[in-house]
């Protein structure tokens, strides 16, 4: 997912090997045009249908912290790995990145709808969440007087919060069929 905000030029594509796993923990491609960028994961190398998200730029939209200032805003999504230890593997991604978040909407509801924040939490769950999608910053190491963040080589890209769940979370709609 980190791969979504990289720059690409218009209509540029970008595919990750499974030896990219530092730079796109979900082994991704995407392709950015001018006002959208298509981000495709999935499919049958990874053993899962292949799914698709688009983003789309809008003048419409709401400013990029309405998650957190208007309830209007708060909806997620979710994204099913390709295996209990794809998932892991993301797990540990996203906790090194600092990206893990905690919802406390969910906090004291049902086990597979709650947020997670170690790796013994998760598996019970099947799922954590992350909220903020960070990108790959073209601009780090242009300027000496940047913020930290823009200092580490990342950027802000999107703020969406994602349940990642595990095959075996007891809503995934192919879990049946994976029986892993």
């Amino acid at each position: 997912v980190d791969e979504v905000m990289h720059e690409h030029s218009d209509a540029e594509t970008c595919d990750n090997d499974d030896n990219d796993k530092e730079k796109d923990a979900f082994n991704s491609s995407s392709k950015r045009e001018r006002k959208s960028v298509e981000v495709k994961f999935g499919g049958s190398v990874h053993g899962l249908p292949e799914q698709k998200l688009v983003f789309v730029e809008s003048e419409h939209a709401p400013p990029a912290n309405a998650y957190d200032t208007e309830e209007a805003c708060t909806y997620h999504i979710a994204i099913y790995c390709s295996s209990h230890q794809h998932f892991e593997e993301v797990f540990h991604r996203a906790n090194q990145l600092g990206l893990l978040f905690i919802n406390k909407r969910f906090e004291g509801g049902p086990i597979e709808f709650a947020s997670a924040d170690t790796l013994e939490l998760a598996r019970a769950a099947g799922q954590f969440r992350i909220k903020n999608l960070i990108g790959l910053d073209p601009e780090a190491g242009k300027n000496e007087t940047q913020s930290s963040s823009s200092s580490s080589g990342l950027r802000l890209g999107l703020v969406l919060e994602h349940e990642i769940r595990s095959p075996r979370h007891k809503c995934c709609p192919i879990r049946k069929a994976r029986n892993n």
